[in-house]
Order: structure tokens, then sequence, then C-alpha cells
């Protein structure tokens, strides 16, 4: 018998109970509302995702600056639960599909393209998680209120110039 594929089976199956599983469950809606996106700088050919030596003398010491081609992008998310007194980060990358939980430094959770790879179940972060995915909720309602909010008021601005459109041409 695979004991390692039935005990993935059963934290896979618990894992979705708890809501953690896939892009829209709690780890990423955490990441995406209260979190930092990361941010990658390269162009189509040439990504700079490398980390230079600070201590190597630049003989040229030019500040480096972007070329025409290149842009800045967004590949993912970071939160950090330090500033909130929580040993905890979570990090999403898009283009690989993969979240990573991390707990004292240790990766607690970890998913690649919709595969659990690794869960370790532990009372002490899954109750940070579910405080920081209420105040994210949170969040979220507010801000879908104001959005509706200030869409009620695009709407209003345009019935209004409509409105006065056909007051000017038809003399309404």
């Amino acid at each position: 018998m695979n004991y390692e594929q039935n005990i993935k089976e059963a934290r896979t199956i618990e894992a979705m109970k708890n809501g953690y599983m896939g892009l829209a469950g709690k780890f990423c809606q955490i990441a995406r509302t209260i979190g930092s996106p990361v941010i990658n700088q390269g162009s189509l050919h040439l990504d700079t995702n490398y980390l230079e030596d600070i201590f190597q003398e630049n003989e040229t010491e030019n500040i480096k600056t972007m070329d025409e081609n290149e842009a800045t992008y967004e590949i993912g998310w970071q939160f950090d639960g330090l500033s909130r007194g929580m040993n905890i980060s979570i990090l999403v990358f898009n283009h690989k599909r993969e979240i990573t939980v991390y707990h004292e430094g240790a990766i607690v959770y970890k998913e690649s393209s919709g595969e659990l790879e690794s869960y370790a179940p532990n009372k002490v972060w899954e109750e940070w998680i579910n405080k920081i995915y209420e105040t994210t909720k949170k969040i979220k309602r507010r801000q879908s209120f104001e959005s509706n909010k200030a869409l009620d008021e695009q709407k209003e601005e345009k019935k209004l110039k409509i409105l006065d459109e056909l007051r000017k041409k038809w003399g309404i």
C-alpha cells in the first residue's frame, strides 16, 4: 500500500473542506486583498529577476534604466503577517498557480497547479488564517459597497448627461 498517497488524498480533502485550495481559496484572497503584489521587470525576451552582488564595485556607477521595450508586470502576491504579530507568510504566483504558506519559517502548505504538495495542519496557524480571512471578508465587503456606490454615481451622471443632450437637441 502507498501510505503517502493515502495521506495526500486525506489532506487534499481536508484542505478543500477548509477552503484553502485554488486561486479562489482563503490564502489567495488574503494575499490579494491585504497583501502586496509581486512585481517582475523585464521584457518579452529577457526577465531581470536576479540579484546583483551589492558588494562588487561598480566601475561605471550608472543608474540602471528600463529599456523602452521593458515592462513591469504582476506575477503574484505576498502577505506577511509579522506586522500583525503573526509569524506567517503567504506567497502566490499566478503563472505557476503556486501557493506557499510559511509558519515560523517552515512550509505548512504548498499547492502547485491545483495539486496539493504539502499540508501540515496546526491549530495555531490555521486560527491565524481564519482571523485574517474574516478581516479580508470585511474589507472586500466595504470595497464592493464603495465600488457599487461609485457605479451608481456614474450611472446617474450618464443619465443626466443624456437627458441634457435630449433637452438641447429636441427642446424637451
